[in-house]
């Protein structure tokens, strides 16, 4: 007992031949030759990398706009302020309010518009005693043919898109074909308002508010009437009419992100300095009534302070403190000459030089 174990190991490859191995891999990927051979070279595959990137690039987007704007139930009034409240089929009854395709329902509604289909079928399979749900029926049907509806957007669509809107079956016969809407009463919103755009995050996190608008216009005889200048041609400020909201034009179409913050901005800017106004016409009678307090001792301090300034008048600006120079003052030496001798005198000796003593 106790013998030792002998391990084989395989053989491994030096460096050099591990490096050839993979230059010859990388070869035979671009060339599609070799292992690759039924793949195909990179450069036949760069075609489906683009539609790749593309279709993910795509989808970020749509996924990015839905996050924000959450606008796939994005319903507008009309010009007359009207809306849809429900649909009337043919037979003259009110349908049930639409619905989004889930994916729960997405058969089901496709079997809703094709029910001749899945009679045929299970009249067909009755003799064997089979029969298909429609949502079964639906989901064999899209399993076979829906799928190349979304490979190849050419094929005309029947399946409906998961988040498309569909009306339920109101009563009657054929309630379901071309239901005609019943609209609100004119006036009950705004014209070509938006409503309901859904509850995204420009919803959540942004400003519902209507914003506060203003410009600069040259004052007409009608502005003049109205109080809004004092003359024709004045240049003044007044507001303009807008119902829309930050980020949005008037017909509720979404301007962009930079806009949306730079109406965020504004308007918060706007409301702050509109506070602060607000703040010091609140609290001035208190600013008023605290200063009165204090009046009489700043009045005194101000008379104290206008005595001291011209007792030191003088000192402070110099007056008496400074001697003006005189003849005598540059004399010196010179025997009390004037500026204009001792000036004369030093040139001239200058000019002569000095002299040797006795001389």
């Amino acid at each position: 007992m106790g013998g030792g174990q002998d391990i084989n190991y395989p053989a491994q490859p030096s460096y050099g031949e591990g490096m050839a191995d993979a230059l010859k891999a990388q070869v035979e990927l671009l060339t599609g030759t070799g292992d690759f051979a039924s793949t195909g070279s990179l450069e036949s595959l760069l075609p489906l990398e683009e539609s790749i990137r593309r279709k993910t690039a795509q989808a970020d987007t749509d996924i990015l706009r839905q996050t924000l704007l959450s606008d796939d139930d994005t319903i507008v009034a009309d010009d007359q302020g009207r809306i849809p409240e429900g649909y009337r089929t043919r037979t003259g009854d009110v349908s049930a309010k639409t619905q989004k395709v889930t994916s729960e329902n997405q058969f089901e509604v496709y079997v809703d518009g094709h029910q001749d289909l899945l009679d045929q079928w299970n009249a067909e399979q009755q003799g064997d005693g089979a029969k298909r749900s429609k949502s079964m029926f639906g989901r064999e049907h899209y399993e076979a043919f829906g799928k190349d509806e979304v490979a190849n957007p050419a094929i005309p669509r029947e399946f409906p898109e998961i988040g498309s809107v569909f009306t339920e079956s109101g009563t009657g016969t054929g309630a379901t074909i071309n239901p005609e809407p019943v609209l609100s009463e004119p006036g009950t919103y705004k014209p070509n308002e938006v409503i309901g755009r859904g509850q995204g995050m420009i919803d959540l996190l942004g400003d519902k508010r209507d914003i506060t608008e203003y410009e600069t216009r040259t004052a007409t005889q009608a502005d003049v009437a109205a109080g809004l200048a004092d003359e024709v041609g004045d240049q003044f400020v007044a507001q303009t009419d807008s119902e829309r909201q930050a980020g949005f034009d008037e017909s509720g179409n979404f301007l962009g992100l930079s806009a949306f913050g730079e109406d965020i901005q504004r308007a918060n800017l706007s409301r702050q300095r509109e506070a602060d106004l607000q703040d010091v016409s609140r609290l001035s009678p208190l600013f008023t009534d605290i200063m009165e307090d204090y009046k009489p001792g700043t009045q005194e301090a101000l008379g104290e302070a206008r005595t001291i300034l011209a007792e030191q008048a003088d000192a402070l600006t110099g007056d008496g403190a400074i001697t003006i120079p005189s003849d005598s003052t540059y004399g010196g030496d010179l025997g009390r000459q004037s500026l204009e001798a001792a000036t004369a005198y030093t040139q001239s000796a200058e000019v002569i030089g000095p002299t040797s003593t006795g001389e």
